[in-house]
């Protein structure tokens, strides 16, 4: 989903928002506006993670500024930015650099690909005071997104679908796949769900050996899924005990957590609302009932590398690529020479093929054309990255996701997930 700026915004678009990522509340309801400099601070740290968890924008938000780790600071408020860049995008396609996108580019390409002040007037064709002007009244539209999301929801309005709408919002999520360690994200979460547990006065009955496993995922959303089943757990019990249990086996790694739920507490409401945000993840998210007991449980692929073969002439859009992808569980592939896409694929069956149109010796039309064609690749996901937009094209021969270079970080981690998810629909898996 495209979001408007605020002045043209649905209070369910904010209310989303914010609902996704945690923001807003009555403890942020009456800040004043956020400054142009309060959002450039935030923007120019960005990808330093100790200087971005410190910066005042944190305060603006309770929920973020509520989180004990620096690290997943960073992350939550990096996510928010970018989600806020994004919203500055017009609800129609409108071409790379035009006055109804400019907004959008120019905080992409200045803060997210984090271009000079002479690359990004080379990349728009504008003179110096033009890029300065555009910079600052996107800054501006900016701070004031950031404004109405860390109000928090409007009250009152007519409510969208929200199962619609919060799939169009995950749409969007740049998520980063990596190892992790999921005692460790269980006992992180147990940390946070203690308080809660405390006053109503349950306890958590968990016991697993602390062997050496791995799952790929993003830590962040896991963290939050396994945090709010707890916690959805805790505040239905009617009994002073819920149980944590793991298991795993050779590719897949289980939690499940067992509790007596009380009959007037709305607990399915609120953990089947949590199976799209799950599903976007590739965890599937089972919630049974056997007579007065329940279980939910959060079954996990064991750890194993997301292979991306990149058909690419162009090192420095690679690099870029490495770099983007860069700690997270991707394992990038370099092909410079189109003609070899097929037999790599082939051989190789990547989880998603990224293609530039725009190569010698064969183009990536062509490329698209005999993948698409030939059984053993016609199911390969396959992101089209080129200066070339023609995006109706891609469709029929068979793309799964179009961008237009340059192309940001958010915008590529939305797209591979969006091209995984597409995958894992094909094989019928979550």
């Amino acid at each position: 989903m495209r979001l408007a700026v605020p002045c043209e915004c649905h209070g369910s678009d904010i209310s989303w928002v914010c609902h996704l990522w945690g923001l807003g509340g009555p403890a942020s309801e009456a800040m004043d506006a956020l400054s142009r400099e309060e959002v450039r601070q935030a923007l120019s740290a960005l990808y330093d993670n100790a200087a971005l968890s410190q910066c005042s924008l944190v305060r603006r938000f309770p929920a973020v500024a509520a989180l004990a780790d620096p690290l997943e600071r960073a992350l939550r408020l990096r996510a928010v930015l970018l989600e806020a860049i994004e919203a500055l995008r017009p609800a129609r396609r409108a071409a790379f650099g035009s006055r109804e996108a400019r907004a959008c580019d120019v905080l992409t390409l200045r803060y997210v690909e984090r271009l000079e002040i002479a690359q990004l007037m080379e990349e728009l064709a504008i003179g110096r005071r033009q890029a300065f002007r555009d910079l600052r009244q996107a800054e501006e539209q900016l701070a004031q997104i950031l404004t109405a999301w860390a109000a928090g929801p409007e009250r009152g309005g007519e409510r969208r679908d929200e199962e619609a709408t919060l799939s169009s919002e995950l749409s969007m999520l740049a998520s980063q796949p990596v190892s992790v360690n999921p005692y460790l994200v269980i006992e992180e979460a147990l940390a946070l769900i203690q308080p809660l547990a405390d006053r109503l006065q349950v306890r958590v009955r968990c016991a697993w050996p602390h062997d050496e496993v791995a799952v790929t995922c993003d830590y962040s959303i896991l963290k939050q899924l396994v945090t709010q089943v707890l916690s959805c757990a805790v505040q239905s019990s009617r009994r002073p005990e819920i149980e944590l249990t793991t298991t795993f086996l050779q590719a897949s790694f289980r939690l499940s957590v067992l509790f007596y739920p009380k009959p007037e507490f709305p607990y399915k409401d609120r953990l089947l609302a949590l199976r799209p945000i799950a599903d976007h993840e590739g965890i599937c998210l089972d919630l049974r009932s056997a007579g007065d007991i329940c279980e939910v449980s959060l079954l996990l692929k064991r750890q194993q590398p997301i292979h991306v073969l990149v058909v690419e002439d162009n090192p420095g859009a690679v690099e870029l690529y490495r770099r983007y992808l860069a700690g997270g569980a991707w394992q990038v592939r370099h092909l410079s020479d189109p003609r070899l896409a097929f037999e790599v694929a082939r051989r190789e069956q990547p989880d998603v093929l990224v293609l530039d149109i725009m190569m010698p010796k064969m183009d990536g039309w062509s490329v698209l054309q005999s993948l698409r064609q030939r059984p053993e690749t016609a199911n390969i996901p396959i992101l089209i990255c080129s200066v070339v937009e023609d995006e109706a094209l891609s469709q029929a021969l068979g793309a799964t996701e179009c961008l237009r270079k340059p192309v940001s970080q958010g915008d590529f981690l939305a797209a591979l997930s969006r091209c995984l998810r597409a995958r894992r629909r094909q094989a019928g898996h979550f």
